[in-house]
């Protein structure tokens, strides 16, 4: 896939990853039989993509001229164009899947004879296609649109689940070769694709919990305390409006040093920041792994929506990953491991809970801690009632199978999750 570097209008830069492309190589092919300058054509579709008025100069080669002829006035086009409308990188991802499709259909060039019978070193091509060429055009066009449309598709269902500005980690072009950014691999791993897909279908039930949580308030008014939420009072924001006490504001904030609100809820525990647990082992390989990671994916999201905080535990035998905040880049790097070894509860949940009771520094007292198997445990950790002494709620999510008698005793509630069907899924988000 073509990727940018963005420095001015007029200077953008392509970088072509051709490694086991077949299509990507066989478009330079067709790039160099034609003479087209590869960069060139993808930079003008980049910038027809943003002004669709945009034509070709009449001292373009007519193979150039074809690539810009063939989107003229084409409604799939069009729609790409209003996709793009506004967005640059956008447009320079969509402008890489669209373009080299459009080239592979492009016709040979016509060689014309000297007197001598030998071809002529003049390289003009021939105005015009053959009933042959423009049905092969037509192909192309729409290999091209089915990939570009995958793209655009693949962006919404992104700042669907990310909010804007998704793709916080971006690919940057050294010493002329394309590094991709973390966000990039959503667009390159079919299974982060398919884990995105799956994401994107829960998030309309996070939206719906937490337009629901915001109209109701998580809980009833009861005081003031000291903390880092949108609940801080108003006097705290006023604040921001002023620059000698902006710094002061951010300096409480940091320091978790707040005047906010203290809700009391219907619940006894949990409804404060998401811990989610995550089965790695081996037997979580295949459907349960993708369908598994769908959920963190979406809990994350539903953490964002609600403005709580979120951690993310990836566990086998032992704890292997451990991060903090919303981050895309994290999330996406953390979506991208492998399955392996056995399965341990303890190592995880004690894990977590050390977490919750080191509040003062990551902020995640009374979390609802999401725990994800598709098992049993060789050991059987007794940290329940600890977590209940300290405000937590363990809920236990099995993945694909029945709920284990060790799943059952280590959490306080516990959900099936056979499949990922929106009964199931509103169930298991009502839950956090």
């Amino acid at each position: 896939m073509y990727r940018y570097k963005m420095g001015t209008f007029e200077k953008v830069m392509f970088n072509v990853k051709t490694k086991g492309d077949p299509h990507i190589d066989l478009a330079r092919q067709r790039m160099d039989k034609h003479e087209l300058d590869g960069q060139r054509v993808i930079g003008e579709g980049f910038a027809k993509l943003l002004d669709p008025n945009l034509v070709a100069s009449e001292n373009e080669p007519e193979m150039s001229r074809l690539v810009h002829d063939s989107v003229e006035g084409n409604k799939a086009y069009d729609r790409l164009a209003r996709s793009c409308a506004g967005n640059t990188e956008l447009a320079a991802s969509v402008a890489g899947a669209l373009f080299p499709k459009v080239i592979e259909g492009l016709p040979k060039p016509k060689e014309k004879e000297n007197n001598d019978g030998q071809p002529n070193d003049d390289k003009d091509d021939e105005p015009g296609l053959s009933p042959a060429d423009e049905s092969r055009m037509r192909r192309a066009l729409r290999a091209g649109m089915k990939a570009a449309d995958e793209v655009v598709e693949q962006h919404q269902t992104g700042e669907r689940v990310f909010g804007q500005g998704w793709d916080d980690t971006k690919g940057q072009m050294i010493d002329g070769e394309y590094q991709p950014g973390e966000a990039d691999k959503w667009l390159d791993d079919g299974k982060l694709k398919r884990i995105l897909r799956l994401a994107g279908r829960l998030v309309p039930i996070s939206e719906k919990k937490a337009a629901k949580s915001k109209a109701e308030g998580v809980g009833a008014l009861v005081g003031v305390k000291k903390g880092r939420s949108v609940d801080a009072l108003p006097h705290e924001y006023a604040k921001l409006s002023s620059p000698a006490l902006r710094n002061l504001f951010y300096a409480r904030f940091a320091g978790r040093n707040l005047d906010v609100w203290k809700r009391e809820s219907k619940r006894d525990m949990g409804l404060g920041p998401i811990i989610v647990c995550l089965d790695q082992s081996d037997s979580m390989n295949g459907s349960a792994d993708e369908l598994a990671k769908a959920i963190t994916v979406a809990t994350a999201a539903q953490a964002r929506l609600e403005g709580r905080e979120f951690a993310l535990i990836l566990y086998a035998h032992d704890v292997i990953h451990t991060s903090f905040g919303h981050s895309p880049s994290d999330l996406i790097r953390a979506m991208g491991n492998r399955p392996n070894g056995g399965t341990d509860f303890g190592a995880p949940l004690t894990c977590a809970y050390n977490l919750i009771c080191e509040d003062h520094h990551y902020g995640l007292g009374n979390a609802d801690v999401l725990f994800i198997t598709d098992g049993n445990a060789r050991e059987q950790p007794q940290l329940l009632e600890s977590f209940t002494e300290v405000g937590a709620n363990v809920i236990g999510v099995a993945i694909a199978s029945e709920v284990s008698p060790q799943l059952a005793e280590s959490t306080h509630t516990a959900h099936t999750l056979p499949e990922l069907t929106s009964h199931h899924a509103a169930k298991l988000m009502e839950a956090i």
